[in-house]
């Protein structure tokens, strides 16, 4: 499942930490800090994915890639 919209990202990295996946945590934090404005918590359906540079895109995909190796 894809969370385009960030909703509940920071309650997730929270989460994450509280149940020990500390790297998984921590993956999510460098996601978040990739996008402009931060992560939507309004509801949005749209996600910011049109507005990112290549170079943001790149980090994402790497960031994919260290989260399923």
């Amino acid at each position: 499942m894809f969370n385009s919209s960030g909703k509940h990202s920071s309650e997730t990295v929270s989460t994450l930490k509280d149940i020990g996946a500390v790297y998984t945590a921590s993956l999510l934090e460098e996601a978040i800090s990739i996008y402009k404005n931060g992560p939507t918590n309004d509801g949005r359906n749209e996600p910011e994915k049109d507005d990112l540079t290549e170079e943001q895109e790149e980090k994402l995909n790497e960031l994919d890639k260290r989260f399923l190796n």
